[in-house]
């Protein structure tokens, strides 16, 4: 649909409507352009896009990428959640009704992301190299599942995915700092750090599966055993797929 001219004496409130959320699908595909061309760009990095050849990247330059792609995804989720308010009041917004059109295929309705959170682990001990155990689910995804036994989340689709995560910690035990990371098939992926004892550490990891299935674990690696603070939630983790279009 083209874009009316300003002033334009024939613009309905329909047509504003339909402007509007013609915007938001153009504003929607540069999101998917800009998620597409970051994970290129990570695919580049590690000499797996196809027809080219990456440099022979170093592991800080691995890192910095990996950061740089983080704080890129973080900010297409912002927009995406303003997005999604904007088109929830436009579709919410009273317009004539026309007639009926053909029914269209069935859409996709398989989730693309979990979250859990812990909210029972107030003043309990977690003793190093022992993973967070989450007891809350939020967001379920069918291709992720998890195991409340030992802390593990099992990955069971090859793919891009990003991961956010977050505890709050009471450092009457440790003393020098408190730290975790996560473990993506038993390997050490990224690690979150403070050298403050007494409250919020977080983190977060781009990381690719290509052999699925794979654990996840977020895991107390500091050099004490530590203690959640007692408020209402003492950790969350949230492990989101990034589509990657072909």
């Amino acid at each position: 649909m083209p874009l009316l001219e300003e002033n334009d004496s024939s613009l309905t409130r329909e047509d504003a409507i339909n402007q509007v959320i013609v915007s938001i699908a153009q504003e929607e595909l540069g999101l998917s352009c800009l998620i597409n061309a970051e994970g290129e760009k990570l695919q580049y990095i590690l000499g797996t896009l196809s027809g080219t050849t990456g440099p022979s990247a170093t592991i800080e330059e691995v890192l910095e990428a990996n950061r740089s792609i983080s704080e890129v995804l973080k900010g297409v989720v912002e927009d995406q959640t303003l997005l999604g308010n904007k088109l929830k009041t436009v579709l919410s917004s009273a317009v004539l009704t026309g007639p009926a059109g053909p029914t269209g295929p069935t859409g996709s309705t398989e989730l693309l992301g979990i979250q859990y959170s812990l909210v029972g682990g107030g003043d309990r001990e977690i003793a190093v190299d022992h993973p967070v155990i989450f007891d809350t689910d939020i967001v379920l995804d069918p291709t992720i599942s998890y195991d409340d036994k030992n802390g593990k989340f099992t990955v069971t689709r090859n793919g891009y995915y990003m991961i956010d995560w977050w505890v709050s910690v009471d450092g009457s035990v440790a003393t020098d700092g408190v730290s975790f990371a996560i473990n993506v098939g038993g390997v050490r992926h990224s690690r979150g750090s403070s050298k403050i004892v007494t409250g919020q550490v977080s983190g977060s990891s781009l990381v690719v599966i290509t052999n699925a299935p794979v654990e996840i674990d977020l895991t107390n690696v500091s050099e004490d055993p530590l203690t959640f603070e007692a408020t209402d939630v003492q950790a969350n983790i949230v492990i989101a797929a990034i589509p990657v279009q072909n």
